[in-house]
């Protein structure tokens, strides 16, 4: 069988959250977020945002090692650019091996999180949305060029294509919110590409293939992208680079004519299961998230949101072994997530009102954060199922997962559509291709 592993790390698209640094195996964990759904805590956000371009016809490999002077990003998606990875040294030691010819190429990647969220019935015992258990998929193109010939001096290239989210119950309202990320999202010519370093120990079989972590924004602009992260309260009033502040540090980048990025919660109505919910076993159907309290006592239905603009801050790494040295080569192995963060700017009422700043603030703070499940841990034992049914899931996780394919070589240009339709191998061992995966 023909492999590549490759495990890179990413930060990831999800609901919003606070937790540890880093997330694999033995790690901390720690929470993934979604930008302004994201629920209690203030840096909770969503990360890996790409775009659809592939890598530009005149990028490549310079004559010295470097990445040449038109590389980068091509003019169909992402961010443009004059191209990373700088001219190599003299007098490098000129490695050779099996794998050299392909260490350089646009791959596919696919990352599954395993998460938790919620609070327990003590802390909160009136949830917009219950505890649970589930993944989050992650589908990414990582371009590797400018490898020097002792495996150094590399750029990689990182954006994110796509990314899916487990459904929050409510067995309050006997409402499933489901979060979705229009594929317009990912072709827009104005979302970010990602930078970072790359390099190989060598070019054999083992040999560990790493890209360096790096810090970007998505949908926001920060004086130091590194620095303070906007409280909920500061998200409309805070300052950006330039002097600017409000609207201004929201980047169209999307390029849906609203600031940051824009994200959908499914409001059709129709059954995700016929019934469970409550004392009297209602269905549970589709419906937006809501926006305020009625009364005290329940959530006006007249102005729920199923529209809502997000600015993120995200941070990309990682590394690999290599196992196989064919030209579409592929694998699997652990990821690495990072802590993310969001901000929530504004959102829609399903009527296509705008929500006032209340409403956009009670979004942004009362949906759960997801938190990230380093290997061998489990959801606190205190958190408890939709419906009252006991303890969640407290099979040991397995951790973040990666799947990566060999797209092509540096210089032909793929799309996002590309990198989610790529022919990613299966997990192994079998227990990643359940749908029920810890």
């Amino acid at each position: 069988m023909v492999k590549r592993r490759l495990v890179v790390a990413a930060s990831l698209l999800a609901l919003a959250g606070c937790g540890g640094e880093t997330v694999g195996p033995g790690g901390t964990g720690g929470a993934a977020g979604l930008g302004g759904l994201g629920g209690m805590g203030a840096t909770g956000g969503m990360a890996g945002v790409g775009a659809t371009g592939g890598v530009g016809a005149t990028g490549g490999v310079g004559a010295t090692g470097g990445v040449g002077a038109t590389g980068g990003v091509g003019a169909t998606g992402g961010s443009g650019g004059t191209g990373g990875g700088g001219v190599c040294a003299a007098g490098l030691e000129d490695k050779q091996g099996p794998c050299k010819e392909v260490a350089e190429g646009v791959y596919a990647m696919h990352i599954v999180l395993d998460t938790h969220w919620g609070d327990s019935p003590a802390v909160n015992p009136l949830p917009v949305a219950d505890s649970g258990r589930g993944n989050i998929d992650i589908w990414m193109m990582g371009i590797i060029d400018g490898v020097c010939p002792d495996g150094s001096g590399g750029t990689g290239t990182i954006k994110a294509c796509g990314t899916a989210l487990p459904p929050l119950f409510s067995d309050v309202t006997c409402n499933v919110y489901q979060i979705d990320f229009p594929a317009t999202i990912w072709e827009s010519p104005m979302i970010p590409t990602f930078t970072t370093t790359g390099m190989t120990e060598g070019f054999n079989i083992g040999d560990m293939l790493t890209l360096a972590k790096e810090t970007g924004l998505v949908g926001i602009d920060l004086t130091d992208k590194k620095g303070a992260w906007p409280t909920t309260a500061e998200a409309g009033t805070f300052s950006c680079s330039g002097g600017k502040s409000g609207v201004d540090c929201y980047p169209d980048h999307d390029n849906d004519q609203k600031p940051g990025i824009t994200v959908i919660i499914n409001n059709d109505g129709t059954q995700y299961a016929p019934d469970g919910c409550g004392g009297l076993n209602q269905p549970f159907v589709y419906q937006a998230a809501p926006t305020e309290l009625l009364g005290g006592v329940g959530y006006n239905a007249a102005t729920r949101t199923s529209a809502v603009q997000i600015g993120l801050r995200l941070a990309v790494g990682g590394g690999g072994e290599i196992a196989d040295c064919s030209e579409n080569a592929f694998g699997q192995g652990a990821a690495i997530a990072d802590k993310p963060d969001s901000r929530l700017y504004s959102c829609q009422t399903a009527a296509g009102a705008e929500c006032s700043p209340a409403q956009a603030m009670f979004v942004d703070e009362n949906l759960p954060e997801y938190t990230v499940l380093a290997a061998g841990t489990a959801p606190p034992t205190d958190l408890v199922k939709p419906r009252g049914q006991g303890a969640l899931d407290s099979t040991p996780s397995q951790g973040p997962r990666t799947r990566v394919v060999r797209l092509g070589d540096v210089g032909q240009v793929f799309t996002c559509a590309d990198v989610r339709n790529a022919a990613f191998p299966a997990w192994a061992p079998a227990l990643y291709e359940s749908p029920d995966y810890h």
